[in-house]
């Protein structure tokens, strides 16, 4: 009788587990059913970018590996090192412009924030103070502000070209020392290197254009480092 017990308890158990690896299966099918089905929907209306569905977490409290969002081709997976969304972060820089008298170096700090329409394009605004010298070092013109609008364009993971438009400080020219509106703006190339999940560094060296308002040309090349929280 306890022989017949045993075999029964063993029956009883293997259908046990048979029965919860039959519900964890139908699980996945009915889970995968409605992503898809959401996926279907989100392509049908052009999606819905940056909807979050679902994420991936390395531990608790952590970063998320990875999410599941709406995109125009329907569930896309956004994971690290991704620059779609918001992103804002600080910059400083500096360059020289050209004007009548010589070389008039510049020194800038400022912030940048932005979004990313994808993983390879994002716009932007870059606001800034910067401190123009004269053709000497120790020969101080004053302080400046200006800001931006930007776009960068990524060429490859890292590599990216650059503009903006906007208005800034330039100088008038060795004669008065004084600070006039340049209204113009810039074009170059630059790479960035991510730091951490969604966090980056990028160094970029752009030739910047402007016209003061006696339509008078001030130029130059700009150095950048900038650091971007995605």
């Amino acid at each position: 009788m306890a022989s017949l017990k045993k075999v029964k308890d063993r029956k009883f158990h293997r259908i046990h587990r048979m029965t919860q690896r039959v519900a964890l299966g139908a699980s996945v099918v009915v889970a995968g059913c409605f992503l898809s089905g959401a996926a279907h929907a989100g392509g049908l209306s052009g999606g819905v970018p940056n909807l979050k569905i679902s994420e991936l977490h390395a531990g608790s409290g952590a970063a998320p590996l990875m999410r599941l969002v709406g995109g125009s081709q329907g569930l896309e997976i956004e994971g690290p090192h991704d620059r779609r969304g918001f992103y804002i972060g600080p910059m400083m820089g500096g360059g020289a412009y050209f004007a009548p008298g010589g070389l008039f170096p510049d020194f800038r700090l400022g912030l940048r924030l932005g979004g990313g329409v994808s993983k390879r394009l994002t716009l932007g605004l870059n606001a800034y103070m910067g401190k123009l010298s004269g053709n000497r070092l120790d020969a101080e013109i004053g302080w400046h502000g200006g800001a931006n609008l930007e776009i960068s364009v990524f060429l490859t993971d890292g590599f990216f070209l650059h503009g903006s438009a906007g208005v800034t400080g330039v100088p008038q020219g060795v004669e008065d020392r004084a600070i006039d509106l340049g209204f113009g703006g810039s074009a170059g190339i630059g790479y960035e290197f991510f730091l951490g999940m969604n966090s980056a560094m990028a160094v970029g060296i752009d030739y910047d254009l402007r016209a003061n308002s006696k339509a008078e040309l001030r130029h130059g090349p700009m150095l950048a480092l900038s650091f971007s929280w995605y």
